[in-house]
């Protein structure tokens, strides 16, 4: 089983991303699992191109992306991209697209592929707050998760998805949080239900 695992680098001013964190203390043991990661710059114009660039010279399973989003307070499995964006606030390069589509010909929606249900089961069983989104919002991530499961529809052996982590707690951001080790237990839970799926 051969994983593309991505995260955002940090942005809207905040030093760190708990996704990053997350994805740079993973160490997978298990030889039947490989992993490749990669760093996703949170920019429009960048994002999904820096991750296609890899899938179009490697053969994966899945790609599994990853992304931080600080006001909840759970894990979440995101359920469904839509093709719009509306960004709050500037990308790391200073653009804000507001009120358009993604893709002017693109589908309105695309969803994962994931096995979301037994997911947030098995995070459930292990006392990880965790549940299915049905909104990865309108910024770069949702804009990462749209393109890439368009991507994959020329491609239906592999499959896709996003999924949202809250803040770690040793980013100090006075909001909910978890612990960077609960976070990493998480993801490498999820990954191993990839596996076996």
């Amino acid at each position: 089983m051969k994983i593309l695992l991505t995260a955002f680098d940090p942005f809207g001013g905040i030093e760190t991303n708990s996704a990053l964190l997350t994805m740079n203390q993973l160490n997978i043991k298990n030889k039947n699992l490989k992993i490749v990661k990669k760093v996703v710059p949170t920019v429009f114009s960048k994002a999904f191109s820096s991750v296609q660039e890899i899938l179009d010279k490697e053969e994966f399973d899945y790609c599994l992306c990853l992304g931080q989003a600080g006001g909840r307070d759970a894990i979440t499995v995101e359920r469904v991209a839509i093709n719009y964006v509306d960004a709050r606030i500037p990308d790391n390069e200073g653009k804000q697209p507001l009120d358009c589509k993604i893709n002017e010909n693109g589908e309105n929606a695309y969803f994962s592929s994931l096995p979301l249900n037994k997911i947030v089961t098995s995070l459930t069983k292990e006392n990880i707050p965790s549940r299915i989104s049905n909104t990865a919002g309108t910024y770069v991530c949702n804009f990462l998760f749209y393109n890439l499961m368009g991507y994959l529809k020329a491609y239906p052996l592999m499959k896709g998805g996003f999924i949202h982590l809250p803040f770690a707690e040793e980013q100090n951001q006075n909001k909910f949080s978890m612990p960077l080790e609960k976070l990493v237990k998480a993801v490498e839970i999820i990954l191993y239900n990839l596996e076996v799926s």
